[in-house]
């Protein structure tokens, strides 16, 4: 018997706004920038693409192509995201790092 594997879908798993908050600061905790693309990408795709592109003041096709799997957004097309998607960022300093200061 074979067996057949389906592509996993995130958006199967996402069954409220704490889940992709979740999601986002696990992401962010791996600092691995298709796994935060793709949160990023779900949470617009949630609030409607045409309006988060024009919160961020970007047009849709760049928005698009900041969230696709070959994105590379510059920090400001981050940032200005981050704003349009009401993501409030927080800096956490680890206790090695303040041994170093």
């Amino acid at each position: 018997m074979k067996s057949r594997f389906e592509k996993f879908k995130l958006e199967d798993w996402i069954r409220s706004d704490d889940d992709l908050i979740a999601l986002l600061n696990d992401a962010l905790a791996c600092a691995n920038q298709k796994y935060v693309l793709s949160v990023l990408s779900l949470m617009a795709k949630r609030q409607g693409l045409n309006q988060v592109a024009q919160r961020a003041h970007l047009e849709r096709s760049e928005l698009e192509q900041m969230l696709s799997e070959t994105g590379n957004p510059s920090w400001e097309q981050f940032w200005a995201l981050s704003q349009a998607l009401n993501i409030k960022l927080q800096a956490k300093i680890e206790p090695s790092a303040q041994a170093l200061a």
